[in-house]
């Protein structure tokens, strides 16, 4: 039951953005294309070349206004792309930095679905993540998150908790087992904290273990007027810049978009900046994170 309140939710998410037109641009033909090709390989059961495609298309098309996302196709291909739980590892780690792309509402909950799709299927050793599923629902009800699908949310509660009441009886009455764990996680403990905002995006590690950002500096600071923010990417990258101030709040945020390796520069306004202590944040595709602390003075 909890499976098909989640396939319902996915359509019911996939019906509302699939009804936007794609703009008329050359990025739009590009996705036109990789959309048709990784529906197509679906069709054809090629579930490894269709995950391949339709991450492609998404990534590709991730701030094309009115692009469709295609996440339900890709929990399909994802499914049944290998018989191996690890997959589900890899895509909710795909998908974090996905969400980092584009926190629109409805993108947002359409990327929200498909991580909950990866708690239907894997904790090594332990099964099906009842806990981690209900945390995710929890906190997306408790602040208003994906409200056009509060319904679906709340029934599939209902039943993701009938379900974690019935495996925890199993274990109470068998002498061998272990009482299963009903208790809450946060979001942090199970790394989702992007689930927050952007802010949170961080990856504990990049791929690979290479190191995009090379220097990411001022050209003055303190700064009065303005400043500029200069940084060096050794590889082509997706990148996000933002400024916080003392408490955390937002004041500058650029999506710089796909970056060619080299220098990059980007003039800061300051005039309306209070006076005070700021934090500007560079941050990468692949989750890499550099900050430097600003001093504003008048």
């Amino acid at each position: 039951m909890k499976i098909i309140f989640t396939f319902l939710f996915a359509v019911f998410l996939a019906a509302t953005v699939y009804s936007q037109p794609i703009a008329l641009d050359t990025t739009a033909d590009v996705c036109t294309q990789l959309a048709e090709s990784g529906h197509s390989l679906i069709q054809g059961s090629q579930w490894k070349a269709a995950n391949d495609t339709i991450r492609t298309y998404i990534v590709h098309c991730a701030n094309q206004s009115g692009s469709f996302h295609q996440f339900p196709s890709l929990d399909g291909a994802v499914q049944f792309m290998s018989d191996s739980n690890n997959r589900w590892l890899d895509y909710r780690t795909w998908l974090k930095q996905v969400l980092y792309l584009n926190m629109d509402s409805l993108y947002y909950c359409s990327d929200v679905n498909s991580i909950l799709t990866t708690f239907q299927y894997l904790v090594p050793n332990k099964g099906i993540d009842l806990r981690g599923e209900i945390s995710v629902i929890d906190f997306l009800l408790d602040n208003n998150k994906c409200s056009v699908a509060t319904s679906f949310l709340l029934k599939l509660r209902k039943n993701a908790r009938a379900d974690q009441v019935t495996i925890w009886r199993d274990t109470v009455k068998d002498s061998i087992k272990t009482p299963f764990d009903t208790s809450d996680v946060s979001l942090e403990s199970l790394d989702l904290q992007i689930l927050r905002g952007i802010q949170f995006a961080v990856q504990p590690t990049t791929p690979h273990g290479s190191n995009r950002i090379a220097a990411f500096i001022a050209s003055t600071n303190p700064f009065n007027a303005e400043t500029t923010l200069r940084y060096d990417l050794n590889e082509a990258t997706l990148v996000q810049i933002e400024i916080y101030d003392a408490l955390g709040n937002i004041v500058y945020a650029d999506g710089e978009g796909l970056q060619d390796p080299g220098d990059h520069t980007i003039r800061i306004d300051g005039k309306s900046f209070p006076t005070g202590s700021y934090f500007a944040r560079l941050s990468t595709f692949s989750g890499e994170v550099k900050t430097i602390k600003l001093e504003h003075r008048k």
